[in-house]
């Protein structure tokens, strides 16, 4: 009776501490949490009253009174995160991200505990629970210990894991690669489940099985959403049908995959429902089953050959492939047929053969005995026939072990003939999935713990005590590994050094945020190279996993696949998320390039391994039969493919851009270029003839003035606005456009109404100016080009102009066309003014102390990034003729590129050949870009594809002028390797637990230094944001197999 008060005792503090709330990110939140907590302290009594301990434990007395007081101490540790708010909440160790928006972190471990109080409560009705019960009495003490070595997850990640696992091994499906994705799949699965528990005969439960779990192993939520999508454009926004068939995919590859999804559809049900129709015949006959056992394993084997013959390394990475060569013709890489003649043959087998004899063998025996209608059988049948499809290689090595071990039981085992086929498919696919990742943990933990001491750049003072201890507790790291394995949770080496601890269970993706979903690093001009390559990348890897030359016949079903590429100096990070029966939905991350130390310390040994594996220039050494990399790396080498993308190159300028001799052609490029683009876009300044009347600037100018209240003594209003882009247009106030006139700015402070009559006096003045330009002959922005020049300019400047440049420019220009324009002596006469014009302006005046016969790298340089002294002048030019000025300064580039070409190419410097400068501006204007790097353009050129980038900037870290060039191949090597997954997913594991919780971020952390066997610097950087700091970071991306 005393402990009975004193459980109420605790529950009325309980109660009272909750008159004491914490702030809490949302109002709703107090009225649920405190109606949980007083539910659940309701629970509590009753869970841990002695009467109920007394009686569970067999009247032990101490063993109720040390459950009692440890159980309650478990339970207001639980109880502590529900009522205070996050401020106050003691950070889980399991956390998962970093914001908890919904406060569902707080729920978290009262969640726990109500599992523990749902077994309670059924062992009430159900007393063959006694003794699971009395188990998890005792493990209740050890919540605290549990939630502090993160063995147990959050609500969110604990959530989206059930789900997940249900979706896997209990309805046949693969991981999803979104939150929304999981539960659309799992709801999908489920409601394909609910009908066939009452289907009444064996035929309709088995045809109807085959033709869902062949539909639910396509990308049926893609289809559902694209339906909705096309219907809410087709009603809603009113779209044609022409408008609306504009997709990546085409019509008829549409078309095709269609015909072909259709045609295997009713080879699969009309296989199906002949073998249920004939089993009466079929199924005495034992022959056919042995024959079908034996047939699946001989095709795993068979399947598993054809991988390996198709990789650079077979068994397991650890021989060379001597069928695996590249021949050399006209300087071109390219695969022997037998090659691709193993791709056809094992994606014919995949998605072809093995699954139809799959689906007759499950026909046949998986559900034949079991009665209907059943929930089980149901269950069975939704679980073969759609992972048969969906997951066929995790099917047919399921399979294989089931003929297996039929073939060893030989009717001995009694339990093995006595259980259900479809029962033991299940169990099979659930223990070959945690089997495989067992092995691969127990790879993963010794050889960390070895590496920690015999490499010297990671080896400490204690990396002999830890190997010591991990060797000597060796059964320990086996139990980690397993319960690891079992729970499906990653291991956690705690800041990566060889001390382990089971990470808590999360989905197959990791992490928690969609793919790509912080796109504010996908702006820069390295992510738009990433986001070029991206593409080719995906269709590259769909199609090797198509062929099997990528994928592992052992591949578990929630084990889904990394790779890391290398294509020059740029290294890709690619996450398979999500497969299916005729699609691949994966995401990639470029990577950094190698500015950090450690960074450059692992590629380093990524691109040596390339070498070894695929280099064969040196035809004086012999290639070693065995990869020395097998044992003692995270990758596995296995192929390497063209693409489509850009190669990057760095060039020093000294000696070129400081090129006396060239540098003297500089100022008649400049003209000609630019009496080129004026003539090429003429339809944008200039137009012959046409009489408009003006707008006048100072008009409006003069309303605002006498609007605009006067502003107190000695204060200057400056409205100025700021200058987006130097070459692009923008607006600037009016009076700087006419300071070069008679108008003078700056007005002195003076009084109220001094001021007033000052204002009107510069208003009046400004539209004089303005009635004096409308009395021009011709009204076009180019009549004003006369207001920015002296006479003593284009004197000096004449003899830059070339009429027998213009003429050729026209020429080619009208073929180019494909149009006669009348061209009179006008037209040349303003070109002529425009260009030296121009000149004057943007060389002159804009760079103070260059000379134009005798230009400086310097001067260059900061013409080129726009870098001017913006005059008054300037600044009118710019905003009264944003066209010719944009031309401008497209002329100044190009006049730099040509400099570049002309001494590259070693071209005379008298070389007068204006039909090749006509070609090179022909090339610079349309399939070129040229400009700076760090500009919007610059991207833009990358993704439409343009042949040619160029830039120059000064490298302020070496003291030079460099040019950067980046040209688009038709074929750029790119090597391929599969990533441990166990390796990522650790240091990822210990990368959240380290900064989520630790809050260590420190730049200079042992966790983050270079480690050339797992790569640990570059697993890092490809985690998703804000942990992780790829470059580039792509949304899922699907592709079908089908389309490669």
């Amino acid at each position: 009776m005393k402990m009975m008060k004193l459980s109420l005792i605790l529950v009325f503090h309980i109660q009272h501490s909750n008159l004491s709330f914490h702030p809490k990110n949302m109002h709703s939140t107090y009225f649920f949490h405190s109606l949980i907590s007083g539910i659940l302290c309701g629970f509590a009594v009753w869970y841990f009253q002695p009467r109920t301990l007394n009686v569970l434990y067999n009247n032990n007395t101490s063993a109720t009174v040390i459950i009692f007081i440890f159980s309650w101490l478990s339970f207001l540790i639980g109880h502590h995160s529900l009522m205070v708010g996050a401020g106050a909440r003691p950070v889980e160790t399991a956390t998962y991200k970093m914001t908890d928006q919904y406060e569902i972190e707080d729920i978290s471990r009262m969640f726990h505990i109500c599992i523990f109080f749902a077994f309670h409560l059924v062992e009430v009705y159900v007393s063959s629970f006694s003794i699971v019960n009395q188990i998890l009495h005792v493990v209740f003490l050890f919540l605290p210990f549990l939630w502090f070595f993160a063995f147990l997850p959050t609500l969110e990640p604990l959530f989206f894991w059930t789900l997940e696992q249900v979706l896997i091994f209990c309805l046949g499906g693969s991981p999803m690669s979104t939150n929304l994705r999981i539960v659309l799949g799992f709801l999908l699965g489920s409601l394909a489940l609910i009908p066939a528990c009452f289907l009444r005969n064996t035929t309709s439960l088995i045809a109807y099985a085959s033709i869902f779990g062949f539909i639910l192993s396509n990308d049926v939520i893609t289809l559902m959403v694209s339906g909705v999508s096309y219907l809410e454009e087709a009603f809603l926004n009113k779209k044609t049908v022409k408008e609306l068939g504009k997709k990546k995919q085409t019509v008829r590859n549409v078309r095709r995959e269609v015909l072909f999804l259709l045609w295997m559809l009713a080879l699969s049900t009309l296989i199906s429902c002949m073998c249920v129709i004939y089993e009466s015949d079929i199924t005495p006959n034992s022959s056919v089953k042995l024959s079908l056992e034996i047939l699946f394993i001989i095709l795993f084997a068979v399947t598993y050959v054809m991988q390996d013959m198709q990789r650079v390394f077979v068994v397991f990475g650890i021989f060379r492939n001597s069928l695996y060569r590249l021949k050399t013709k006209s300087n071109k890489y390219y695969f022997t047929t037998y090659l691709d003649v193993f791709g056809f043959l094992h994606w014919l087998l995949v998605y072809a053969v093995n699954p139809l004899l799959m689906t007759s063998f499950c026909s046949l025996y998986v559900v034949s005995s079991n009665a209907t209608p059943s929930f089980v059988t149901a269950l069975y049948a939704t679980h073969a026939f759609r992972m048969i499809w969906q997951r066929s290689k995790d099917g047919l090595a399921v399979l294989a072990v089931y003929g297996v071990m039929d073939l060893i039981s030989a009717n001995k085992w009694v339990w093995f003939e006595e259980t259900s086929p479809g029962l033991i498919l299940i169990l099979l696919d659930l223990i070959m999935d945690r089997l495989i990742k067992f092995v691969e943990n127990i790879w993963f933990m010794p050889q960390l713990a070895v590496l920690n001491y015999t490499d010297k750049k990671l080896r400490r003072k204690s990396s002999l005590k830890l190997l010591i201890a991990n060797l000597l507790l060796f059964p320990y790291l086996l139990a980690i590994a397993a319960i690891s394995a079992t729970i499906s949770a990653p291991v956690l080496p705690l800041f990566t050094l060889p001390i382990f601890l089971v990470g808590f269970p999360r989905p197959a993706k990791f992490w928690p945020s969609t793919a790509g979903d912080v796109t504010s690093s996908n702006n820069t001009s390295e992510s738009s190279t990433y986001s070029e390559m991206n593409e080719e990348i995906v269709r590259n890897i769909t199609k090797g996993i198509k062929y099997g030359s990528y994928t592992s016949t052992l591949s578990p079903g929630t084990n889904l696949k990394f790779y890391l590429l290398r294509s020059q100096d740029r290294t890709m990070f690619v996450q398979t998320l999500e497969s299916g029966y005729n699609y691949v939905m994966m995401t990639c991350k470029g990577l950094e390039l190698q500015e950090t130390s450690c960074h450059s310390v692992e590629v380093t040994g990524v691109d040596d391994m390339c070498d070894d594996a695929f280099d064969k220039s040196d035809t004086r050494t012999q290639q070693s039969a065995y990869n020395s990399h097998a044992f003692s790396s995270a990758l596995t080498l296995l192929d390497q493919f063209n693409i489509e993308g850009y190669s990057d190159s760095t060039t020093s300028l000294t000696g070129i851009i400081d090129n006396l001799a060239a540098m003297k052609r500089f100022g008649p490029d400049f003209v000609n270029s630019l009496t080129w683009l004026l003539l090429r876009h003429r339809d944008s300044w200039y137009q012959r003839d046409v009489v408009t009347a003006p707008t006048p600037v100072a008009s409006s100018r003069m309303e605002e003035m006498k609007q605009r209240p006067s502003s107190p003594p000695g204060v200057v209003i400056d409205d100025d606005d700021d200058n987006d882009d130097f070459w692009g247009s923008s607006s600037t106030d009016d009076d700087d456009e006419l300071s070069g006139g008679d108008v003078t700015l700056g007005l002195p402070a003076m009084e109220m109404g001094t001021r007033k009559k000052q204002q009107e006096l510069l208003a009046d003045q400004l539209q004089k100016k303005a009635e004096k330009k409308a009395k021009s002959p011709d009204s076009r922005k180019f009549t004003a080009i006369s207001d920015f020049f002296d006479d003593s300019d284009l004197k000096k400047f004449e003899q830059l102009f070339s009429r027998e440049f213009f003429d050729k420019s026209l020429e080619s220009l009208k073929r180019e066309d494909d149009q006669v324009v009348d061209i009179d002596e006008k037209l040349l006469d303003r070109v002529k003014q425009v260009a030296l014009t121009s000149l004057s302006l943007f060389h002159a005046k804009a760079l103070p102390g260059a000379d134009l016969n005798n230009v400086s790298a310097q001067h260059l340089c900061r013409g080129f990034v726009g870098d001017f002294s913006m005059t008054s002048q300037l600044e009118a030019f710019k905003e009264n003729h944003d066209e010719i000025y944009r031309l401008s300064g497209k002329a100044f580039r190009y006049s730099i590129k040509l400099l570049y070409d002309r001494v590259i190419m070693g071209a005379g410097d008298d070389d007068d050949d204006f039909d090749d400068v006509i070609d090179n501006l022909h090339e610079y204007e349309d399939d070129c870009f040229i400009g700076q790097v760090s500009s919007k353009q610059w991207c833009d050129a990358i993704r439409d594809g343009k042949k040619f980038l160029f830039a120059i900037y000064y490298d302020r870290s070496e003291k030079e002028y460099k040019a950067r060039t980046l040209i688009r191949h038709s074929s750029i090597q790119t090597k391929i390797a599969a990533f441990s997954s166990p390796v990522i997913r650790s240091i990822w594991a210990n990368l959240a637990f380290e900064l989520l919780y630790a809050t260590n971020d420190d730049d200079e952390r042992f966790s983050i230094q270079a480690h050339k066997s797992f790569l640990r610097n570059m697993t890092i950087q490809s985690a998703n944001q804000p942990l992780g700091y790829p470059i580039y970071h792509s949304p899922p991306t699907k592709y079908s197999t089908l389309d490669t």
